[in-house]
Formats: C-alpha cells, sequence, structure tokens
C-alpha cells in the first residue's frame, strides 16, 4: 500500500483535508487502473481519457522531455517482465506490449496526447510511476490550499509536495534504465531532489539515479546516500 502523509499550517483543517486528499489519490489510481488499460488495448487508436488521467499523462510526458528521455513512462513492459509491477502500485496489470518486452523502451515520443484523447501504440506498456504520486501529491496540496485556504504538505510514497516550501522527490527503489530496458546498479541508496515542484523533483530524482551525470535544471539540487553508507 503507498503511503500518503497530511500536514497543514492550520490542523483544524486536518481531518477534512486528509478525506479530501484520499479521494483524489483514489481518483488517480482509478484512473491508472481502469482508464489507462483501455487506451493500451484500443490498438493505437485515439482514446478519450478524463482530464485527470490527461493532466498525469502530460506530467509524464513533460518529465521525459526535461530529462531527455531518463525518465521515459514507456518503460512498462520492461517492468512486467523484470516482476517489478508487484512493488510499483501506479502501474497497471493489463495492457499490450509484448513485442517490446526483450528491447530497450520504445521511446516516450511515440505516445501521443492532444487535450484529452490519448494514443498509445500497440507495442506499448505506460508506466507512470516515476510521476504520478508526484502529480498527485502536487493535485493534493493545491486542492487543499483552494478549498481550505491553508498551506500544506502532502507526500505520497516519498514525493512531497508543498505550498509551505520547496518540493521533494526520491529515488529509493528498482530503477531501470530506458536506454537498455535493464535494471539500474545503484549507485546510492537513496536519490533526494529539492524543486520547486514536485514533478520536477521526482523526476530529476530518477534520472539521477538512471544517470550519475544527469543535468540538473537551475534551482533543482540533489542529495545523494551512498550505497556502502
Amino acid at each position: 500500500m503507498h503511503l500518503v502523509r497530511v500536514e497543514l499550517a492550520d490542523p483544524a483543517h486536518l481531518r477534512a483535508a486528509r478525506r479530501a486528499v484520499d479521494r483524489e489519490v483514489a481518483a488517480a489510481r482509478t484512473a491508472l487502473a481502469r482508464e489507462l488499460p483501455r487506451a493500451q488495448l484500443a490498438a493505437g487508436r485515439p482514446v478519450r481519457v478524463s482530464a485527470l488521467l490527461a493532466d498525469l499523462i502530460a506530467a509524464a510526458l513533460d518529465a521525459a522531455r526535461r530529462t531527455d528521455g531518463d525518465v521515459d513512462p514507456t518503460v512498462g513492459a520492461a517492468l512486467l517482465r523484470l516482476r517489478y509491477a508487484s512493488h510499483r502500485p501506479w502501474l497497471p496489470a493489463c495492457g499490450s506490449g509484448a513485442g517490446v518486452l526483450e528491447k530497450p523502451a520504445p521511446g516516450w515520443r511515440e505516445v501521443r496526447l492532444d487535450g484529452q484523447w490519448l494514443t498509445v501504440p500497440p507495442t506499448i506498456l505506460l508506466d507512470l510511476g516515476a510521476t504520478a504520486p508526484a502529480r498527485t501529491a502536487e493535485r493534493c496540496a493545491a486542492l487543499v490550499l483552494e478549498r481550505y485556504g491553508t498551506a500544506a504538505r502532502v507526500e505520497i510514497d516519498g514525493d512531497v509536495a508543498s505550498t509551505l516550501g520547496p518540493a521533494l522527490g526520491r529515488s529509493r527503489g528498482a530503477v531501470l534504465d530506458p536506454s537498455t530496458g535493464r535494471p539500474v546498479q545503484r549507485r546510492w541508496r537513496e536519490v533526494t531532489v529539492e524543486a520547486a515542484t514536485c514533478v520536477t523533483a521526482s523526476a530529476f530524482a530518477t534520472a539521477v539515479a538512471v544517470r550519475g551525470d544527469a543535468t540538473l535544471p537551475d534551482g533543482v539540487t540533489a542529495h545523494l546516500e551512498s550505497v556502502a553508507a
């Protein structure tokens, strides 16, 4: 079960805010578990998806672009081949992709998102594990601020979105190199990145774990814990 924590500047609203966050997290997981497989099984035809799923897909594609493909949502088939899916609650358990099980990730540019119309080629299985928790945490923090008028810190699976200060993203589990489809031999036990947004922090935490010399944008800092520590 994924970890969700909520902290508020005004704790008087904590119980109501926590319920709102739980609903938002449930909605995100439902979109990934029910909607995304339908798009992936559409044999490359465009499928209209909810605004929520479109937002999660857009965040994943933007992260892929900003990290030059070090964070690529088309690694889903490789994750299933390596049996990591049971540890990735944000990865749908069905979809196509059998044609790429022994190959590098097909590449994020093969996925098309036009508004709420999503096109996934039949050889691709998407995994949003590197960005969906972070984007959901962002959505939750913004929702709490708008609805209850209090700043919030929302953590989902180690990624922290905050309207109180900088966001954090962490990479500490199994990571694949999209260029090979193989697991990365971890240089660090944990990578923690601090950035203005949670998706940025999470994406570059994964990018650093994949490729140690990943270039960080201005305002983004990484903290590394050695495997030997």
